[in-house]
């Protein structure tokens, strides 16, 4: 047989899940808080660059797994519709303005509006940058400038 001391398999058999399944579940709730602050934007990588900069300790893979387990994946460019680019012309589509996230407006001030919010609220201020050090292009400029008062 396996040589296991009774006691031990009958603890082990009333604990139901082990400590790294615990571990994954806290560090999921943390993951998903992270994608949907991000608008659902956010991959793996971004994410985990969240996780770190809030202490968590936890490598790139486990929070891919995580993910893929959900389902999350991050937004990547545009789909390309079809019928858009040659053959029969369909019929002419209503007045509407689309952005990302498949947004359908009927004005040109609701598009602008969301434009404005996406950059203002969310680009700017919150969105991680890989060329900009993984930071968001405030925190980026604050550190830029922070490192040329350090210089001189």
């Amino acid at each position: 047989m396996l040589q296991v001391h009774h006691s031990g398999y009958y603890a082990w058999r009333r604990s139901t899940h082990s400590q790294r399944h615990l571990d994954d579940q806290r560090l999921l709730a943390l993951v998903e808080t992270s994608w949907i602050e991000s608008a659902r934007v956010y991959g793996y990588r971004k994410v985990h660059h969240d996780l770190r900069a809030q202490g968590e300790s936890c490598s790139r893979h486990r929070v891919a797994r995580l993910m893929r387990s959900q389902g999350w994946r991050a937004q990547v460019g545009y789909r390309r519709r079809p019928g858009l680019y040659g053959g029969v012309p369909h019929s002419v589509a209503a007045n509407i303005l689309d952005r990302h996230k498949r947004r359908v407006y009927n004005s040109r001030a609701q598009a602008r509006q969301d434009v404005f919010d996406y950059i203002e609220m969310f680009y700017n201020p919150i969105r991680r940058h890989s060329h900009a050090a993984n930071l968001s292009p405030i925190n980026y400029e604050r550190y830029y400038f922070s490192e040329a008062m350090i210089c001189l």
